[in-house]
């Protein structure tokens, strides 16, 4: 059996190929846990993409803290790989654009079912944001296969980062320094 755990410099390694993207997307922290969080009925999370001012009290009496956190990603050393940071970023991608003027730039990778669940009213997005994230995430870490399995996805995301030309520079940086990593 092949030991699949990452070491702590390993996992700094990745951070620093992919905080210059990070910071361009506005994630200004990255929080190490000690142990993979329970989130809902899952163990063993990897990573987490918390929103700015992402908040859980320890009790009911605790008041929310004046400052609020800004949009920051947690991770786990031994689990969190370098396609899961590309994910947690995807994530933070993904609350830019359907929360500004852009968000039809999405509606291609939507599926017929989500489109309809959207007229109807029904739609749920968390597993349109997953898949999108994960799309982001191929999209970083090997971009000519995302281009081959998936060109959809591949040319929205080109669509949604050529009105986003801050973001070019850190992506393709991250992406060399990423290439190098075999984990």
């Amino acid at each position: 059996m092949v030991n699949m755990s990452l070491t702590l410099e390993q996992s700094r390694e990745i951070i620093q190929a992919i905080r210059p993207l990070a910071k361009a997307l506005g994630i200004r922290k990255f929080i190490k846990l000690d142990k993979p969080e329970r989130v809902g009925n899952f163990w063993g999370l990897a990573g987490e993409y918390r929103p700015r001012g992402y908040w859980f009290p320890k009790s009911i009496k605790e008041k929310q803290p004046k400052k609020l956190a800004p949009p920051t990603i947690a991770y786990c050393p031994p689990v969190t790989y370098k396609w899961t940071f590309a994910h947690e970023i995807g994530h933070r991608l993904y609350d830019l654009v359907s929360n500004s003027r852009r968000r039809d730039e999405i509606q291609p990778l939507l599926s017929n079912e989500e489109r309809i669940a959207i007229k109807y009213g029904y739609f749920n997005s968390h597993g349109f944001e997953e898949r999108f994230a994960s799309q982001f995430a191929s999209y970083v870490t090997n971009p000519s296969k995302l281009q081959v399995d998936d060109p959809e996805a591949y040319n929205t995301i080109e669509r949604i980062l050529s009105g986003m030309p801050h973001i070019r520079q850190p992506l393709t940086e991250a992406r060399s320094r990423l290439v190098t990593l075999s984990y």
